[in-house]
């Protein structure tokens, strides 16, 4: 424990009291060692409390260093290591290719625009739909933005890569006959030209003219006022995100015991309890790895051998 009391010591703050109960525990990932169903190993640990708050972060993760020698079964306490450890390389997403040419203007349709708020932000989502018999691919940014008014006259649109809601897709929409997409315009709702003693006429455009990279342009009907900037999206949806670190033993329960409160300059002792809530034995082939944070002040995150 001396590496884990110097590291948490040195970054914490002096005070009377500490409430550990910002201390929380998170998920198994990969360890070393057989557990029957339901069986519970404690780990116990320590640290030199020395400030006013202390916020841990146990997050259990993939196998680190390999342990010296395989730990038994056992459904007591288990001694705390701190051995560091080197976390796994995270998963990555593997770029997507096109596999058509790229989508023109005589291949698609915008359909009915919908809008959406958030934290002075406003939304214009556009559809865009493969009318043709065949497939076709989009990516990256419109290549221009033509706003129309109801009188029929056009304004160049500058507008920003990225929006409140959203960046689009970084990988090629492909689009086969009938498939959908969409483009998002991000504008905000208030700004100081909103707020001018004489403020301008408000004409918000009725339509967009949206160049496309393959060439031409496509008409959407969508109401939106840029005077407060305007953003734009890739074509496409954004990407779900990748879990760095995905949950390979979901049964695995983790739970933090800890006093209410401990004295400044006193030891905090502190039970991780790890239990397997399924019906089937779990085991780690390697020793577990985990994160340990120490916050406030300079926020320190070592990674250990469990």
């Amino acid at each position: 424990m001396d590496g884990l009391e110097r590291l948490v010591s040195s970054a914490l703050l002096a005070a009377d009291q500490v409430s550990p109960d910002l201390l929380s525990a998170a998920r198994i990932v990969q360890g070393a060692a057989r557990r029957r169903r339901r069986r519970r190993v404690t780990v116990v640990g320590s640290v030199i409390v020395v400030v006013t708050v202390l916020a841990g972060v146990l997050t259990v993760l993939r196998p680190g260093l390999p342990a010296s020698a395989p730990a038994a079964p056992s459904g007591g306490i288990v001694p705390w290591r701190d051995d560091p450890a080197v976390l796994p390389p995270a998963a990555t997403r593997q770029p997507g290719s096109a596999l058509f040419s790229a989508c023109t203007s005589s291949q698609l349709r915008a359909g009915h625009a919908d809008g959406g708020v958030g934290l002075g932000n406003v939304s214009t989502r556009i559809p865009l739909t493969n009318i043709s018999s065949g497939g076709c691919t989009l990516q990256g940014y419109p290549t221009s933005l033509v706003g129309i008014r109801a009188n029929g006259t056009t304004e160049m649109l500058h507008a920003q890569h990225g929006t409140y809601f959203g960046g689009g897709s970084s990988d090629p929409i492909n689009l086969t006959p009938g498939m959908s997409t969409e483009l998002t315009l991000g504008t905000g709702d208030a700004c100081d030209a909103f707020n001018r003693p004489t403020p301008l006429p408000g004409d918000p455009l009725r339509a967009v003219q949206v160049g496309l990279p393959g060439g031409g342009e496509v008409l959407a009907t969508a109401q939106f006022d840029p005077t407060c900037g305007l953003g734009v999206t890739r074509f496409g949806p954004d990407l779900p995100p990748i879990e760095p670190y995905p949950n390979l033993y979901p049964d695995l329960h983790a739970e933090l015991h800890l006093p209410a409160s401990v004295p400044a300059g006193t030891i905090l002792h502190f039970t991780v309890v790890l239990t397997n809530t399924g019906t089937a034995p779990l085991t780690f082939h390697d020793c577990p790895t985990y994160q340990e944070g120490s916050y406030p002040g300079p926020a320190q995150q070592p990674t250990l051998r469990l």
